[in-house]
């Protein structure tokens, strides 16, 4: 079982430079909305997914990917996948897929596959690749017309036919790799479900709800979708339909075991760029909530509850009621790693493992 990676799909996004646009696994680009990223974080490095064998960092000074081993060391840099919207790792980290038009003058259609030191293009190939364990074992979206994309799952594949279509596709896994939750920011009115079996991936029927974020818990059982407008709603495996859930919309969010963190990024001439981190319950009631320089994303480590947050002046440990539990020199990034050790991402653009606490 590979590390988990579904939050760092999702929560990657926001401070991915907008000038780069890169994604994790179909995750929503950077919108510059006050409730999403800021649009002035052209210059972020952000650890865009790991596990225990090594990690993707996205380098926004350098306009480059880098894939870096567990020891450390860079195995290979790549400036034009770091261009790509849609990135995440293979089976094992740093073996890596992207695909999708880049911004600005796109290149001819391809996917790029990094596997160990060496790249393998696919040229002429339109498809998004949203998840993927190997060139094999892929999650992929066919172009159509209009710059839409459409699922198309075998055709043997048990349950409805998968043909939901629509732009700005987003998929939000859950970190055990079994499901997810895939939606299309335009036109941002279904979502269907998809599990993960022995013979491949599967989808529901499309579910009306607004959804254009979302996030999910680490088995994929419950699903918060935030819409366009202010609709916020919880999806449980056991229900039959969307609950309206009582919570601002957010740029960024993680289920924390029985809770909802999330995120909001926001930023003036005056004051910088700062980020507002919530904790809310599923029935909507606020917990805690600050406000801290910088833009970053914050973490929750499986094994212990505490919440990673990096900021502009330190690392913060949290509890999850909020009161401190330590703290780290400034990082870039931070990601917990199932076996215990924090990866952390320097200003840098450093990456070593320090205890946790």
């Amino acid at each position: 079982m590979r590390a988990p990676r579904g939050a760092t799909r999702l929560l990657a996004v926001p401070l991915l430079a907008a000038a780069l646009t890169v994604t994790a696994g179909g995750c929503a680009r950077p919108s510059g909305t006050p409730d999403g990223p800021p649009p002035g974080a052209a210059a972020a490095s952000v650890i865009l997914d790991a596990d225990e064998h090594g990690a993707l960092v996205l380098d926004g000074v350098r306009q480059e990917l880098r894939g870096v081993t567990a020891d450390g060391r860079v195995l290979w840099r790549d400036r034009e996948m770091a261009a790509r919207p849609y990135v995440s790792c293979l089976r094992r980290c740093p073996d890596a897929v992207a695909s999708g038009p880049s911004d600005g003058q796109p290149p001819a259609p391809s996917v790029l596959w990094r596997t160990g030191s060496g790249l393998r293009t696919e040229p002429g190939r339109a498809d998004l690749v949203l998840w993927a364990d190997s060139p094999q074992d892929a999650l992929v979206l066919r172009p159509t017309t209009g710059g839409a994309y459409r699922l198309d799952l075998p055709a043997d594949a048990p349950g409805p036919a998968a043909g939901l279509e629509g732009s700005d596709p987003q998929l939000f896994p859950a970190a055990d790799g079994r499901r997810a939750v895939l939606v299309f920011r335009s036109p941002g009115t279904h979502y269907r479900s998809l599990e993960r079996g022995a013979s491949g991936w599967t989808a529901s029927a499309p579910v009306p709800a607004e959804a254009v974020n979302a996030c999910t818990d680490e088995d994929g059982t419950r699903t918060v979708l935030f819409g366009d407008g202010s609709s916020t709603s919880l999806v449980r495996a056991t229900a039959p339909a969307p609950q309206p859930l009582p919570v601002p919309r957010a740029g960024a969010c993680l289920l924390a075991g029985p809770d909802l963190l999330t995120q909001r990024f926001t930023g003036d001439g005056e004051h910088g760029t700062r980020t507002t981190t919530s904790l809310y319950t599923l029935t909507g009631e606020l917990r805690w909530q600050r406000t801290d320089p910088g833009d970053h994303l914050a973490r929750r480590d499986p094994s212990t509850g505490l919440i990673v947050l990096p900021t502009d002046t330190a690392l913060l440990l949290l509890h999850p009621d909020g009161t401190p539990a330590g703290t780290a020199p400034t990082a870039a990034d931070a990601y917990p790693l199932p076996s215990g050790p924090l990866l952390v991402l320097t200003p840098d653009g450093t990456l070593h493992r320090r205890p946790l606490r």
